[in-house]
Formats: C-alpha cells, sequence, structure tokens
C-alpha cells in the first residue's frame, strides 16, 4: 500500500463516506469536563444569596465604575436577544449552504434552544439568588445562549473544512463575542463570576452533547444504508 493510499484510509477511518463529523475528537472529554464545572459550581452556590471571596472580589473590580460603562454593558447585554435569533437563523442557513447537511442545520437550531432549557431547568434546580431578591442567579442564561451560538459557529467551519485562517478568524471572533457578553454583565453587576462561569460551562456541555448526538444518528443512519447497499447488491458477500 503506497503512503498516500495509507492515509486516505485513516482519514477514511475518520471521517466516513467523506463526512466531517460536527463534533471535534476531544468533544466527548470537553463535555464531561463542562458537565463537572457546572456541577461543581451548583453545588457551591446552592440555594445561596451570599457571594463567596472570589464573586465578591469579581464584582469589585469588574463592576462598571461610571454611568457610562453601565448604559454600555446594558446595551451589549440588551442586544443578545436579537443576535441569537437572527444568529441563530444565519448559522442555520450557512450550516445548509456549507454542508447540504440536515444534521448541521438541526445543530444550528437546536443548540442555542436546548442551551436556554437547560439553563432555566438549572436555574430553578440550584436557586441562587441576590439577597432580598427572587431573581435565579445561577448559570447566566446569556452567557450560556452566547457560548452555544459562538461554539456552533467554529463546529459549523470545522466541519465544513474551512482553511485554518477561516476557522482561526472564526474562533477568535466567537470567543470575542463570550468575552463581551461576559465582561458585560459583571459589568452590569447582574451576576457573579461564578455565575458567568457556569453559564459558559453550561453552553460548551449542552452545544457539544448535541454535536455527539446528532453525529452518533449520522452514522447509524449511514451505517444502516450502506449494509442495505451492500445487501441489494447480487455481487457482493
Amino acid at each position: 500500500m503506497s503512503r498516500h493510499e495509507g492515509l486516505g484510509g485513516r482519514q477514511a477511518a475518520r471521517t466516513p463516506h467523506g463526512v466531517t463529523p460536527l463534533a471535534p475528537p476531544w468533544a466527548p472529554i470537553a463535555t464531561m469536563f463542562a458537565v463537572l464545572v457546572t456541577s461543581m459550581i451548583a453545588g457551591l452556590v446552592w440555594h445561596s444569596d451570599r457571594l463567596g471571596s472570589v464573586d465578591a472580589w469579581a464584582l469589585r473590580e469588574l463592576g462598571a465604575h461610571t454611568y457610562r460603562e453601565f448604559r454600555l454593558a446594558s446595551a451589549i447585554s440588551t442586544s443578545l436577544r436579537p443576535v441569537a435569533i437572527g444568529g441563530t437563523l444565519a448559522i442555520a442557513a450557512l450550516s445548509w449552504v456549507a454542508l447540504r447537511r440536515r444534521n448541521a442545520v438541526l445543530l444550528s437550531l437546536a443548540a442555542p434552544a436546548l442551551t436556554l432549557a437547560a439553563e432555566k431547568l438549572l436555574k430553578q434546580l440550584v436557586g441562587r439568588r441576590w439577597p432580598g431578591s427572587s431573581v435565579l442567579l445561577y448559570p447566566s442564561g446569556h452567557l450560556a445562549v452566547a457560548t452555544a451560538l459562538a461554539l456552533t459557529l467554529v463546529l459549523i467551519a470545522r466541519s465544513a473544512r474551512a482553511r485554518p485562517s477561516i476557522r482561526l478568524t472564526v474562533a477568535m471572533s466567537a470567543s470575542l463575542f463570550v468575552l463581551v457578553m461576559a465582561r458585560a454583565r459583571l459589568a452590569q453587576t447582574t451576576h457573579s463570576l461564578s455565575d458567568v462561569v457556569g453559564g459558559v460551562a453550561t453552553g460548551v456541555g449542552v452545544t457539544l452533547a448535541v454535536a455527539l448526538l446528532l453525529d452518533s444518528r449520522l452514522l447509524s443512519l449511514m451505517g444502516d444504508r450502506h449494509g442495505s447497499s451492500r445487501r441489494s447488491d447480487p455481487e457482493s458477500g
């Protein structure tokens, strides 16, 4: 076997029928780590209405120090809803144009929606509040949804086999989007640092889990079709 054939065989083993999975090879480990981080922080802030020392320090250092800074942070936070809706539809359209795969479109639509549902459920379970407030805080919904959108775009660019420079640009832009949203929520003092970190971890965990599930479904369907074609071939076997 030639070196070229050997490389081609290994590539085919990783991507059956030339299809690049939505989830990268490190997705299972990253998903478990994200779930672990979310769970650990949830345990620390369970039904709490007090700030730990790290959260208190972060709010002192990162909270808005001027009214202008607070107004800017509020405007950024308010913009998430239209950005999330428009971004979800745009990424879904890009997924279809770039990949022509239903599972990519499903990832684009399902990841933000399921992340939002998971965040709402976690808030009810954890029950963290500010003193004297009924508003549930953990995890941050803004950061969860922003992370889901950003990570979905990164996964789509990877699956589309975009040039390394494009993938790097997408990853950096997506990371900047999440960081700006995190800074805005902390500047507003709407959420503590642990809420923000928990939101990011929730977005990562749900998005990668959805990608893994869609990949497994696609591979099983492809296996079924391949087996059917072999059985229908009179010369097979």
